[in-house]
């Protein structure tokens, strides 16, 4: 069963600072990490996603995140996996050039999600939409993400997502624990969720203008 959901992340980014409020991101990330840590310890055997990027956060009208886009799902310890639409961005060096050797689903683990996650976290802390930096080797668009998202509160996290070590990189549950930290410290209120509910519906307006002025 497929729900139709309000809007995605990456809908929501790249707008105006204003339009996300730093506890209403927070409170979206935190649902992201409660997805993967459903996906990664609670499924049996654990299943990474595989293809986590803000185009597959989708977000009810009280903006809670549910992760959408199956396709490139990976079951532990199956021999085979739908490919679907690999967006490589947002994956890990080990698990690119693995996936270039025709290796990644049969190597495939969690800290690939929790990677995926971190550049999450970093498009949120710059409130970046997903071509900025286009052209720029994808090393470079993340070290000047970083660079501009040293401020955030997310930047220690995204950190020790993306260590270049996937031993070294946290688990779902350590995610949990760290967003749950950061929610408490920016607990989300109801006029950030009505904010961002008037700037998705212009955006719905803005579309449905455009369609009518192309038909016309």
């Amino acid at each position: 069963v497929l729900e139709h959901l309000h809007t995605s992340l990456d809908d929501c980014l790249g707008r105006k600072k204003s339009s996300l409020a730093l506890p209403v991101t927070l409170s979206i990330l935190r649902d992201v990490s409660l997805g993967l840590l459903d996906l990664h310890t609670r499924a049996s055997p654990a299943i990474v996603h595989g293809d986590l990027h803000a185009r597959n956060v989708l977000l009810t009208k009280d903006m809670t995140a549910k992760i959408a886009d199956l396709g490139a799902t990976k079951i532990l310890g199956c021999s085979t996996a739908a490919l679907g639409t690999l967006d490589l961005d947002h994956l890990p060096f080990d698990a690119i050039a693995a996936l270039r050797a025709a290796l990644f689903f049969s190597n495939s683990n969690c800290k690939v999600d929790i990677f995926s996650f971190g550049v999450l976290c970093l498009r949120v802390a710059v409130n970046s939409a997903e071509n900025e930096g286009e052209g720029l080797p994808v090393e470079a668009q993340r070290t000047h993400m970083l660079d501009h998202a040293q401020n955030s509160p997310l930047h220690p996290l995204v950190l020790k997502c993306l260590d270049d070590d996937q031993e070294k990189r946290l688990s779902a549950g350590e995610v949990c624990t760290e967003m749950d930290s950061l929610c408490s410290k920016f607990p989300r209120e109801s006029k950030d969720i009505l904010e961002v509910r008037l700037w998705c519906c212009v955006c719905v307006l803005v579309h449905v203008l455009v369609d009518v002025l192309v038909l016309c």
